[in-house]
């Protein structure tokens, strides 16, 4: 009786994550009188990523419930609408980035971090460089991967200015959280006083207020009142600046 021949050993292979597909993710319900107040290019990127006019008119739906979700501050209450409209529309670009702010508004960084980066791979821009580079210090990442996603941004000349203001308080605010506060102020020595100008207001308080935190960690106290007093007087005191200006003495 001939011998059976030994069976030979499978190597393990780990199974792979199951994909969620469109039946996966429950179609939120989309009132056919949403006010849909879309830009004209992402009406035609929905149409152009979908087969069916009425899949994309269900799209356009989503994105416009999302994004007034996004405008009320309420991040959470976007992600249905967003996740299974990422489920019809995954190459979409405007669907991926939404979905990417309404995490990182959310607070979910990690996830934010990874729809951000397939928005950008997928529009080949960098603007929304600044949340990516939030991301990555938010998550512990190193100051370098920071600086990587800051300056991909700076060098892009069309990215408006209160996202270059932005990406350089991340920046800065990374490399003072490291322990080199003299770097974090020559990074912000690269916002030239037209680019902070052109971003607006809320930026440059943001801008001043890092100056003056930046001021107060290298010792120089004076230089942290002349950026914190102004802001303490603005209404309601929104920086939380008086119990830091008693602080310096």
């Amino acid at each position: 009786m001939a011998e059976e021949p030994t069976p030979r050993a499978t190597p393990f292979r780990p199974r792979r994550p199951v994909r969620p597909n469109r039946e996966d993710i429950p179609k939120p319900d989309l009132p056919a009188d949403v006010d849909v107040d879309l830009p004209r290019r992402v009406r035609t990127e929905l149409r152009q990523s979908v087969k069916k006019a009425e899949t994309a008119d269900e799209l356009m739906i989503a994105l416009s419930i999302g994004a007034e979700a996004i405008d009320a501050d309420e991040p959470e209450a976007a992600l249905p609408y967003l996740l299974w409209a990422k489920s019809v529309a995954q190459r979409s670009v405007s669907i991926r980035e939404a979905l990417g702010v309404a995490y990182y508004l959310s607070g979910d960084f990690k996830l934010a971090l990874s729809e951000l980066r397939t928005y950008r791979r997928l529009s080949a821009s960098p603007d929304q460089n600044h949340l990516i580079a939030d991301c990555l210090r938010a998550l512990g990442q190193p100051v370098s991967d920071v600086a990587e996603a800051a300056g991909e941004l700076l060098q892009a000349s069309s990215v408006e200015a209160s996202r270059r203001v932005e990406v350089l308080l991340v920046w800065a605010g990374a490399l003072a959280d490291d322990g080199d506060v003299d770097a974090a102020k020559a990074v912000l020595r690269r916002a030239d006083r037209q680019m902070l100008e052109d971003a607006g207001p809320e930026a440059r308080e943001r801008f001043q207020y890092m100056a003056g935190d930046l001021a107060a960690r290298a010792g120089e106290f004076d230089a942290a009142r002349a950026a914190w007093e102004p802001l303490a007087e603005l209404e309601d005191d929104p920086y939380g600046l008086e119990e830091r200006l008693a602080d310096l003495g």
